[in-house]
């Protein structure tokens, strides 16, 4: 009895006991947490690889709203590329799907995942199982801006305190512009931009044939005859486009560059190099660079283009149509009738000219909107609210301000793409 009592107070061997269930239950948490980081790294690949799937369905479905059939194989492919750091030994990938939701403008992807234990197993857990999900929101809207250029030759003016002569300003925000709206294009047909440079007229360069009802003659064109200078129907014998009256064609003088219809991101370069390529010189007919901004949109002149590519969208929900007119100077050139332009003040027949336009424009769901940049004549201000959608014009001063104007087109404009 006496020995068993002794052995019960020995405490000599507990030490060991006791560290050798602790060194188990280390090793047991150093392995969980080896599991664990396993698992996270394995998440977040399998993530990545979702997020991209669920991308590239998206951007089939803004290419090709009818596609929703090829979404999940397009998707799964993508998805198998992106997965390609991950072993089957790492994880196990099953029940992959990809589904477009047409009412909210989605697709949502999915996968279960099987990430296999090394050291947790010890414990009893041979593996964790979850379910993976990714969404990216697509748009079918088509997006369609025509940039209607002031290259006159105040536009190589400084204005005060700034660096920049006007028309490098404008170079500069045309081009920030342009490189905005093509970043959400998902294809070439999606997101299109024109750029009509105007000045005392227009250049009409491949237009010139339907404009004028030749193919030889002046490259300076003015106001249409008839109710062709304040509409958007086709020219005609009755409404053709007048050149520049021969007695003014050396001073009052159109753009170096000619329109350009619609085009989209695979047309970026040629885009961008364009409006690099302006020049300024010449009067202010307002009118006659809106009215052909006008005809770049619009679907009644869809048969002036020489491919399809070019050729505006009928009008629809699903397309945003929107004309950015910018200027530096009052309205003083028109030639209604033979009139001489006056060159000095404001022009009652260019303006009255210019709000039958934007009055048609806005009329048929066109966004129009008016930049009076470092303008300083109230009226003229005044003139390009009353054009402009939102019956306000944007007034940059400088060089900076253009720059954030067009930022917030870009915004708005992106903005109303995604939400329509």
């Amino acid at each position: 009895m006496r020995q068993i009592r002794g052995f019960a107070r020995d405490e000599r061997g507990a030490v060991a006991m006791i560290f050798g269930m602790a060194f188990v239950m280390l090793c047991m948490c150093i392995g969980l947490a080896i599991d664990t980081a396993r698992l996270y790294g394995v998440s977040r690949k399998v993530q990545a690889a979702l997020d991209a799937a669920a991308l590239e369905g998206a951007k089939l479905m803004s290419d090709d709203s009818s596609a929703q059939s090829s979404v999940p194989q397009r998707s799964q492919n993508t998805f198998a590329v992106n997965l390609q750091s991950v072993s089957s030994n790492e994880a196990v990938l099953t029940n992959f799907r990809a589904t477009p939701d047409l009412s909210n403008q989605t697709v949502n992807v999915e996968v279960d995942v099987r990430v296999p234990t090394v050291f947790a197993r010890l414990g009893g857990v041979r593996d964790f199982t979850f379910r993976k999900v990714s969404s990216s929101g697509y748009s079918d809207v088509q997006l369609e801006v025509v940039l209607a250029l002031d290259v006159t030759g105040s536009m190589n003016q400084v204005p005060a305190g700034d660096s920049r002569t006007r028309i490098q300003s404008l170079k500069i925000a045309a081009v920030e512009l342009v490189n905005g709206l093509f970043e959400v294009a998902t294809s070439d047909s999606n997101v299109r931009i024109s750029v009509v440079p105007w000045a005392s007229g227009v250049t009409p360069g491949p237009y010139r044939q339907a404009a004028t009802g030749s193919s030889s003659g002046t490259e300076c064109l003015v106001e249409r005859a008839g109710s062709g200078s304040t509409d958007d129907s086709l020219p005609g014998s009755a409404t053709w486009a007048q050149p520049m009256p021969a007695s003014l064609a050396s001073t009052f003088l159109c753009p170096n560059e000619p329109v350009a219809p619609l085009r989209g991101r695979n047309n970026k370069t040629q885009i961008i190099a364009k409006i690099n390529n302006l020049t300024a010189s010449g009067a202010t007919a307002g009118h006659v660079g809106a009215a052909w901004a006008w005809y770049m949109i619009s679907p009644n002149w869809a048969s002036t283009h020489s491919t399809d590519a070019y050729r505006p969208a009928p009008p629809s929900r699903n397309v945003v149509k929107a004309v950015i007119v910018m200027t530096d100077g009052d309205f003083t050139a028109s030639y209604v009738g033979g009139a001489i332009p006056d060159g000095s003040s404001s022009n009652a027949a260019s303006y009255d000219m210019f709000q039958e336009i934007c009055e048609g424009m806005r009329t048929q769901g066109i966004q129009v909107h008016t930049i009076a940049f470092d303008l300083p004549n109230t009226y003229a201000i005044d003139q390009l609210g009353q054009c402009a959608s939102s019956g306000t014009a944007h007034t940059p001063n400088n060089s900076s301000e253009l720059r954030d104007v067009f930022r917030q087109m870009v915004s708005q404009l992106q903005s109303l793409r995604l939400t329509r």
